[in-house]
């Protein structure tokens, strides 16, 4: 082997040599150079893994509070809608209420009224008896030219006012 070596133009002592320095290196670069840039880049894959998973849950709790925040607004406009819905019928009933008031109100007042034009008719038909009676009473001494006695008046008076009511009824 030894020959081989020699055409080759290999010292095999250099060889050997060569051999067992790259083995310390290797060692050496292994102990003091691969693990710590290997535990570097395992803690730096680890912290891009932890980034990616916060950002993947950071994404999800988004999407989570925009579907809360779209529930909470229609939630809350249905609420609002539902407010000015009460709000319009209970509007709706005050203002029937009010008519109603008013109805009544404008009922009583026409009540009155009539039941004061019907004294004020009574009084006058009373007044326009009594008057009638006192002219026919007149026309009646003047036709018989004789002064009549107030008993007779009286009595004459009562007879003319009951001839009306006849008369009217």
């Amino acid at each position: 082997m030894s020959e081989l070596f020699s055409k080759l133009g290999i010292d095999w002592r250099l060889l050997i040599a060569n051999t067992i320095t790259f083995f310390i290196v290797l060692w050496v670069l292994r102990k003091f150079a691969f693990g710590p840039i290997m535990d570097v880049l395992e803690k730096r894959q680890k912290t891009v893994g932890d980034g990616l998973s916060a950002a993947k849950r950071s994404s999800e709790e988004l999407a989570a509070i925009q579907k809360d925040k779209v529930e909470i607004l229609k939630a809350a406009k249905t609420e609002a809608l539902a407010i000015v819905h009460e709000a319009k019928k209970q509007g709706e009933t005050v203002k029937a209420k009010l008519a109603e008031d008013a109805q009544a109100e404008a009922m009583a007042t026409l009540e009155r009224t009539k039941k004061l034009l019907e004294r004020e008719r009574e009084t006058m038909v009373n007044k326009a008896k009594v008057e009638l009676a006192d002219i026919i009473v007149a026309a009646s001494e003047k036709v018989v030219a004789v002064a009549l006695d107030a008993k007779t008046k009286s009595a004459m008076t009562k007879e003319a006012v009951a001839a009306l009511k006849e008369v009217q009824s």
